[in-house]
């Protein structure tokens, strides 16, 4: 099911969101959906999140195919975790393409 701008534009928080929202952290990426009461945030691997989001129910997705990302916002400010963050927005930038998901892209808190 496409996106429908219609129904998400005017959300502006997090815990308003209903379908997935992903978090690009250094050891993988965390994951919440609240429409299926999946409000506690899960880290799976990057190689895991296509599997993950094509494996959610249509009730997972109220707003069409789109999703919010955001990156982790405290960090060690680290070199390593910085590149590790990058590789993982690189690919997850790549499976969502795949997929045909319309991102929107949060800042992170």
């Amino acid at each position: 099911m496409p996106a429908d701008a219609s129904k998400y534009k005017s959300i502006t928080d997090a815990k308003d969101w209903r379908n997935p929202f992903l978090t690009i952290r250094p050891n993988g990426v965390g994951i919440r959906v609240r429409a299926i009461s999946m409000s506690e945030e899960r880290i799976i691997p990057i190689g895991d999140l296509k599997k993950t989001l094509t494996s959610l129910p249509l009730s997972a997705w109220p707003y069409g195919n789109v999703i919010v990302v955001s990156e982790i916002g405290i960090r060690s400010g680290g070199q390593e975790e910085a590149e590790l963050i990058e590789r993982n927005k690189k690919e997850l930038k790549r499976i969502l393409n795949s997929l045909g998901t319309t991102v929107e892209w949060w800042p992170s808190a």
